[in-house]
């Protein structure tokens, strides 16, 4: 059931930017909107970017949710500190293969609120959750600021506002990780 290296096959991220460049893409919700739409190539995984037609209308539907995205990564970095820890959280189903989740593959979505990944096992795994065979599992991890893909998880929250999804680089490693099972 836990298996983060499909996952890691099956999800993106945007290119590496050094946080000069974050701080000034996600300064504004009028200016984030803007290298979205001229770099839709880049975010073509994401429909609402995919699928914008002309900048106006762009701006004028998506402006409220990247107003809040942006004050979700603004209330988790200053872009500072390369190194300063960011505490995230991550929701699992383990299953009869699965007694403990495996730390060092952790997957790639994650979240800043413990609630929003309990949620997330809630709302997709309603067939298991009262199956003795498996257990929901709160992955409970510290990573550095520079190992968040804060431009595609900003991307993420605009064509998903509801899930709070913070996006890791393929490569990243957690300063720490722990779990809890629920």
């Amino acid at each position: 059931m836990f298996n983060p290296e499909n996952r890691y096959k099956e999800l993106g991220n945007s290119k590496k930017r050094n946080l000069n460049e974050i701080k000034s893409i996600l300064s504004s919700p009028s200016g984030a909107l803007d290298f979205f739409f001229a770099n839709a190539d880049e975010f073509r995984e994401i429909l609402v970017i995919d699928r914008a037609d002309n900048i106006d209308d762009f701006k004028r539907d998506n402006y409220k949710n990247i107003s809040n995205a942006l004050q979700i990564v603004k209330d988790l970095s200053s872009f500072n500190n390369p190194n300063d820890p960011v505490k995230l959280y991550r929701g699992v189903l383990l299953g009869p293969e699965d007694v403990e989740p495996d730390l060092s593959l952790p997957g790639m979505c994650w979240t800043n609120s413990e609630q929003s990944a309990e949620e997330f096992l809630s709302f997709y795994n309603d067939d298991l959750i009262d199956d003795p065979n498996y257990a929901e599992c709160i992955l409970i991890a510290d990573y550095k600021t520079v190992d968040i893909d804060w431009v595609y998880s900003v991307a993420l929250m605009l064509d998903e506002p509801d899930e709070k999804e913070l996006r890791i680089y393929k490569d990243s490693k957690p300063i720490s990780i722990d779990y809890q099972v629920l």
